[in-house]
């Protein structure tokens, strides 16, 4: 869980740190589903369909982390 908050806090916007008060030492599988954001273009012939609900990384993690 360390490593997690570890890696959201650099993820984060704002410079906020985000602090592992779980007490979890153990290893630990989660899963975690959100809509990719990107600002760059796709290749010629590749068609995406939009999520029709997306929801963002740190929008994914404070709703199915939590």
């Amino acid at each position: 869980m360390a490593l997690l908050a570890e890696s959201l806090g650099r993820m984060g916007r704002g410079g906020r740190p985000v602090v592992d008060r779980t007490g979890i030492t153990d290893r630990v599988d989660y899963r975690l589903e959100w809509t990719l954001e990107s600002n760059n273009p796709l290749p010629p012939g590749v068609e995406v369909q939009p999520d029709p609900n997306p929801v963002t990384f740190m929008v994914a993690v404070r709703e199915q982390l939590a």
